[in-house]
């Protein structure tokens, strides 16, 4: 999704209309599309926890190493939910460029199970430079979109001038806010759906998928559906008007 900024500092108010244009077309983000993020949130947490207890019940060590990452993956889902619900938009879009980070690395693990060991024994020069799990190698290793990254530094990650269409201030209004809202449930939304999808595939390379229950299909299918229903009105909306014959 774009992304938009403006506080009347050098971005042009056609952002601000472009962007309320866009939200507009939109349906508003109600209490039963927040329902939905917040239960994927909790299945993804869940799935941690099991990989967690089945690591020390059976002592298996891909399951307690692959266990840490998910956990934190867990976490943080939980931890984009807690913002966005008291309406703190920039501190939930800042966790959603987290989970960018996480996403990296499940990635690379999901395509090569062998390294989970060595990212959890990993040293500091592993992790920093051009080392194997250093940020920059491991999003090279998990589907870097550079564009959407950066957008996401630009307006969570970072603090820079575009994040304060995120930041609720003297003289903002209800558009401001529904943006704010509209913007931080389907940009978590969408980026859940993405780190559970590479949850899933580390589990099944290690023999493990079917600890993901159907509780977490559910919630993804449930997630999907109403993604799938907002691509298809966005299209409606923006697709250009027939040329006359």
């Amino acid at each position: 999704m774009e992304c938009f900024g403006w506080d009347g500092v050098g971005v042009p108010d056609k952002e601000k209309d472009d962007a309320r244009r866009a939200f507009q077309s939109l349906p508003e983000v109600g209490a039963e599309e927040v329902a939905r993020v917040e239960d994927l949130a909790a299945q993804l947490a869940l799935a941690g926890d099991v990989l967690h207890t089945v690591g020390y019940v059976t002592r298996l060590e891909a399951a307690s190493d692959a266990r840490v990452a998910v956990q934190m993956t867990g976490e943080l889902a939980r931890g984009v939910v807690t913002p966005l619900s008291t309406g703190n938009w920039y501190a939930g879009l800042a966790l959603v460029r987290q989970l960018l980070e996480v996403q990296y690395l499940l990635a690379a693990f999901a395509r090569e199970p062998s390294s989970i060991g060595g990212w959890r024994r990993s040293t500091k020069a592993d992790r920093t430079g051009g080392g194997r799990f250093a940020p920059a190698t491991l999003r090279q290793a998990g589907m870097f979109r550079d564009d959407d990254y950066w957008n996401h530094c630009e307006r969570g990650g970072h603090p820079t001038p575009l994040g304060v269409f995120l930041v609720r201030f003297e003289g903002s209004d209800e558009s401001d806010d529904a943006i704010g809202r509209g913007l931080g449930w389907r940009d978590a939304a969408n980026h859940l759906l993405q780190v559970t999808n590479e949850v899933v595939d580390v589990s099944a390379a290690l023999d493990l998928g079917e600890l993901i229950g159907p509780d977490l299909d559910s919630a993804v299918w449930s997630v999907a559906e109403w993604l799938a229903r907002d691509a298809d009105t966005l299209s409606r909306v923006t697709r250009p008007p027939p040329s006359d014959p």
